[in-house]
Order: structure tokens, then sequence, then C-alpha cells
């Protein structure tokens, strides 16, 4: 996906001194996560991210586009949401929901050749025992069914596979669940992809076939603390700051600022 240039959009919000967005017309999501953050709380678990991602990254830069553009957002009618709602099967009451993004999350694919991030059957294995786990790809049903047939060959792990079809414009809308979205995490290298519920995304560095990748690995063992959470926004809202990042001049202030 193409960025816009971010800096330059963002110093267009400095020159209008545009310092907070209550008055703008939009509904903004980030605005409705809850903030009741308690200062003693203990930061969970999250070194598979934040003590690798560098500033100067195509991720920082893509996480702050993606938190200005969750203040710009403007929420879909629900007529157009109840067009795409999603069932899941077999998913238990009250059970966390966990999304995954399929290419440079679980798989690289390029040149027609595919390959797994490591620790991708542990991961799917044991996280599939502890929520309900749903996959969504930007891509068409016919790149899933294929990729599925790799990391899911005896369909065991994922009760819903959402593609293209089931985006809002280009975003993983989660209201199509029907899932309390304090129970719903969205996993995906791609930060522009969740800015419709920005608190509700969980940004992973993108794989691109390295074989001493272990990112899902360390990833599982944050997954399984958030999980316990009354309310995944919140967790991730202090964690991840990701609501803020717009507040910086770019993405490499901002990952300095909110995370060094």
């Amino acid at each position: 996906m193409k960025l816009n240039h971010h800096s330059k959009s963002c110093q267009i919000i400095i020159n209008k001194k545009i310092t907070n967005f209550e008055n703008q017309a939009t509904q903004r999501t980030a605005d409705t996560t809850p903030d009741s953050i308690s200062s003693g709380e203990e930061n969970l678990k999250t070194n598979y991210f934040i003590k690798k991602i560098s500033s100067d990254c195509k991720l920082a830069r893509e996480l702050h586009e993606a938190s200005l553009q969750s203040h710009w957002y403007i929420e879909q009618p629900k007529e157009t949401v109840d067009k795409r709602l999603v069932k899941l099967k077999k998913q238990q009451k009250n059970q966390k929901v966990v999304v995954l993004d399929l290419d440079e999350t679980l798989i690289y694919h390029k040149n027609d050749q595919t390959k797994i991030r490591p620790y991708c059957k542990q991961f799917l294995e044991r996280l599939s025992k502890i929520c309900t786990l749903v996959l969504f790809t930007a891509a068409k049903i016919e790149h899933a069914t294929n990729m599925l047939k790799l990391i899911d060959p005896n369909k065991q792990y994922f009760k819903s596979v959402c593609t293209l079809d089931n985006m809002i414009g280009k975003v993983k809308d989660l209201r199509i669940f029907s899932t309390d979205l304090k129970d719903i995490v969205i996993v995906d290298n791609s930060p522009q992809n969740f800015i419709a519920q920005i608190n509700n995304g969980l940004p992973i560095l993108p794989f691109e076939g390295q074989n001493d990748d272990n990112q899902l690995e360390e990833l599982l063992s944050y997954l399984e603390d958030l999980l316990l959470v009354e309310d995944v926004r919140v967790e991730l809202a202090k964690t991840f700051k990701l609501q803020q990042f717009y507040k910086q001049l770019n993405g490499k202030q901002a990952i300095n600022k909110l995370y060094i």
C-alpha cells in the first residue's frame, strides 16, 4: 500500500494549529475507547514489537499515518456494515476474538513462492484453544484458500475467513463481526487496515521471509496475557499509544517519544 507523504500532511495540521478534534463533524472510533487506565498496572510483554521497531522503518511511518487517518475516519452507516456481517462459527460465550492478517503477518508470498512465518503452526494451535480465530486478508478469496491449505490444511484453527469482499472501503472494520469491541483484537502488519478501531489494533513487524524471525513466538506470550483482561482496548491503548501518533511531526519522532 502506498503512503501519502506523512510529514507534509502533518505539517498542514500544525500550521492550522489543529490541536484537538473534538469539534470535528466526523465520528471517530478512537474517542470511543475507555481511558480508565491504572497508572500502577504493569505493562504486558511487548518485546516482540516495541524493542525491535526502528524509528525510521516503514512501519513507523505507517503507524503515524494510520493514527492521523483514524481521527478523520467517518464511520460507515450501519446498513453498510450489516451487508458484510460475518457469523463466527462455534464461538464460545464471552470468548475473545483475534483477527489475524495473512500476508506479511503469517506468510510471505512473492513470485508464486510462499514462505510460512516461523512458529506459525504452534502459534495457531495454541491460540485457537483460548480464543476465536479469524483470518482477514485484503486479498481475494482464491489467494486465501490457497494459503489456508498451507497454514490450516485441516481447517481446525480459523472459525471464519474474511477477504477483500468483507472490507469497507480499504478498512477492516471490526463491526462486521457483531462482537463487543472490548473483546476483539486485530493483528496486522499494516496499521492502516484497522484505522476504524485503532485501539483494537495490535501492530506486528512485517514478515519478508527471514529465517530468524520470532515475532509470532513472542506475540503469543503477549496475547495469552492480553486475552485475560476485561477490555483489550484499554491495554492496547496504554501499551502502543497508537491514537497519539498523529500528534508528532512524523513517525520517527513518535517512536522516539512514545516507545524509547
